[in-house]
């Protein structure tokens, strides 16, 4: 039997085992200043919240040709912290960011 999927509003940093079913509104690469890769995008879930998620450089290979715009994907489990990143999609929509595993 699949689990059900969480909404974007309820996550929370009290667990690590999330199923959100979001599309990929934006999504771009980011290389920091010791040239590591990582990528980051914005996701919306069914009831229009949206989170910024961050894919690290230790599964990119994986996942940079497969992760596109407007594709819908199913996102399993993750750390969620504060976004006190330099760069915010909305200040007031986008409190937390999610490190993600992808399905």
């Amino acid at each position: 039997m699949s689990r059900n999927v969480d909404s974007v509003k309820d996550i929370n940093d009290s667990k690590e085992t999330w199923r959100l079913a979001v599309r990929i509104m934006d999504v771009w690469s980011v290389v920091n200043n010791k040239g590591i890769e990582h990528l980051e995008m914005i996701v919306m879930d069914s009831l229009g919240d949206w989170i910024q998620v961050l894919i690290r450089h230790d599964h990119l290979l994986k996942w940079k040709e497969v992760i596109k715009e407007n594709m819908t994907c199913i996102i399993n489990n993750g750390s969620v912290y504060n976004n006190d990143f330099q760069w915010k999609g909305n200040e007031s929509s986008l409190p937390k960011r999610l490190r993600a595993g992808f399905v």
